[in-house]
């Protein structure tokens, strides 16, 4: 059985490449990682991006009809990297 990561490192992970996504974007990308956890879902994905949010870890960058989208932040690029 593989280990998978906490939810939010893995969240931060998935920022690495450097595109902003939206809390659907991120769950649809770590589904197959997490298939069939209860904690992938949108509401909860938002959530954990807010959490990571409010510790300088992501920022939002830009809002349209399809949510807040996010993109790790110089710093949060340094701690997912040193967390990984």
């Amino acid at each position: 059985m593989r280990v998978r990561l906490p939810l939010r490192l893995a969240v931060g992970r998935l920022l690495l490449d450097g595109a902003p996504r939206t809390a659907c974007d991120v769950c649809t990308a770590l589904e197959p990682e997490y298939a069939g956890e209860r904690q992938i879902n949108a509401a909860n994905i938002e959530a954990q991006l807010q959490a990571l949010k409010g510790v300088g870890i992501v920022t939002v960058c830009n809002e349209s009809d399809q949510g807040v989208a996010y993109g790790i932040t110089p710093d949060g690029r340094q701690r997912v990297l040193r967390n990984l």
